[in-house]
């Protein structure tokens, strides 16, 4: 005990543990204690020979600060101390084993996020196929997004370098999607030693996850399609006159659709799991600070307030654009809004509007990828007249005459029916000269033997072009795919 309070830079904060077992408390015991104030230790650990402490000493270490720990073993205690602090992964004493046992006793993901936190002692992140931590974990924004995630091998252990002599490793959390989530955990310089057990570790908790998400899934997916089913018998329903059942359908499911709606239809991608990202989708708007109702059917969802009292109209289109936003950072989405409506007959026309609505969105970049029904006027009727697949087909092959004669055709086509045949908005909105538009124009003439003088023929042709850019190949911006 010589020198203690000599180095006081040394000892200073730390826990100064007497690796002997039984010692003898005597004299000396108070020296120390005295030593370690002066040194400014904060705790020490010993196993007295006796089965407690002199009072003696119990009031000397209280007065001078010194916290005093009696244990039984403790080279024990200094081990798990050491484990506990130490960036060294072979001297943790977790397990692969007691990481696996948290299958048995863990009920969800971030459960098991937060077991795996305390068994590791590090921070565990979670990653979507995207690249994108999706645990809420993050304490920096340093790598919220993965840049090189699709570069990550499917099977064992990936790492991302993070700056600062530290290393992001992430391993696969293989399941029946598509493409894996991933387990990820930070390192600050390890050894080929500690790669190995950590690979071990790692892929130990992947399981564990995988499992978890398997199970929610079975019960995420038994819900989704009871709500899927209802939301179809919704949409076939009469609004003036709704079964009784349907009434009951939609009390024992726990929807309140008596108070005034608004409702949000999000379209996607028919290669998209719905059900697993449904998960962000309700995060996008619990990101606006409300609470939704969400019903998944094949290509999408059917979203609105879980309570309408705090939500007004505007502020719900608002936060709607705001979640959109959010929802295209991971997956392609178009959104329609419904006109307000209050009860259940107003709420099944809402379904309709809503639907109608994205499809239209679908197409239009420049407002967001999002469009409000009762602002949409003639796109909407023009939607309900292109929705023969027969009439679309037909367009389809009449249009692709200008595609053969010229890609810019078909693309000043829309901007001209659009502009309401003005040559001089059609020239701004392409950026072209005017005299360009109109030389185009008299070969659109050309080629589709047509007159666009003409209400009725121009009528025709933007039904035509709506019906493809819904039904066919050609995309918002006037080319075909």
């Amino acid at each position: 005990m010589d020198g203690i309070s000599a180095q006081k830079k040394i000892y200073s904060g730390v826990l100064l543990v007497l690796l002997a077992n039984d010692v003898n408390i005597d004299w000396r015991l108070d020296v120390l204690v005295r030593e370690a104030a002066l040194a400014n230790v904060a705790a020490i650990a010993i196993d007295p020979e006796q089965e407690s402490l002199p009072a003696s000493v119990v009031s000397l270490a209280h007065r001078l600060g010194i916290t005093l720990i009696v244990c039984r073993e403790p080279a024990e205690l200094y081990r798990h101390f050491l484990a506990t602090l130490s960036d060294d992964w072979n001297t943790r004493r977790t397990s692969v084993k007691e990481i696996l046992s948290l299958v048995a006793t863990v009920s969800s993901l971030d459960e098991a996020l937060s077991e795996l936190e305390r068994l590791l002692g590090v921070a565990v992140y979670l990653f979507d196929p995207t690249g994108f931590e999706v645990s809420e974990r993050i304490s920096t924004r340093e790598f919220e997004h993965i840049s090189s995630f699709d570069r990550l091998p499917d099977v064992g252990m990936g790492k991302t370098a993070i700056g600062s002599g530290q290393t992001l490793f992430t391993v696969p959390i293989n399941t029946d999607m598509p493409k894996p989530f991933r387990l990820g955990i930070v390192a600050s310089n390890p050894s080929k030693s500690d790669v190995s057990t950590l690979s071990g570790l790692m892929n130990a908790a992947a399981l564990v996850c995988a499992h978890v998400i398997m199970r929610s899934r079975l019960v995420d997916k038994s819900g989704a399609v009871e709500r899927r089913r209802l939301i179809e018998e919704l949409l076939h329903s009469d609004p003036d006159n709704p079964r009784a059942e349907i009434r009951r359908r939609i009390a024992d499911i726990g929807w309140d659709v008596s108070d005034t709606q608004s409702v949000a239809r999000i379209a996607c991608s028919p290669a998209v799991d719905v059900v697993a990202a449904t998960r962000f989708v309700k995060m996008a708007f619990e990101h606006q600070g409300v609470t939704v109702n969400i019903a998944e059917v094949d290509d999408g969802w059917f979203v609105w307030p879980h309570s309408t009292a705090h939500v007004a109209r505007r502020d719900w289109e608002k936060l709607v654009r705001t979640a959109i936003g959010e929802i295209r950072e991971r997956i392609a989405a178009s959104c329609g809004i419904s006109a307000t409506g209050n009860g259940l007959g107003e709420f099944i026309r809402s379904l309709s509007r809503a639907a109608d609505a994205a499809r239209i969105a679908w197409n239009r970049p420049q407002s967001g990828y999002v469009a409000v029904a009762d602002k949409l006027g003639l796109d909407q009727l023009l939607l309900s007249w292109t929705s023969a697949d027969k009439f679309a087909y037909t367009a389809g092959e009449f249009l692709k005459q200008l595609e053969n004669s010229g890609r810019d055709l078909t693309k000043t086509l829309l901007a001209y029916l659009d502009a309401e045949s003005s040559i001089t908005e059609t020239a701004a909105v392409l950026g072209i000269h005017r005299n360009t538009v109109s030389e185009r124009i008299k070969r659109i003439e050309s080629v589709l033997d047509v007159s666009l003088d003409d209400p009725e023929t121009r009528l025709a042709l933007h039904l035509a072009t709506r019906a493809e850019l819904r039904f066919g190949s050609l995309d918002a911006s006037g080319f075909y795919a």
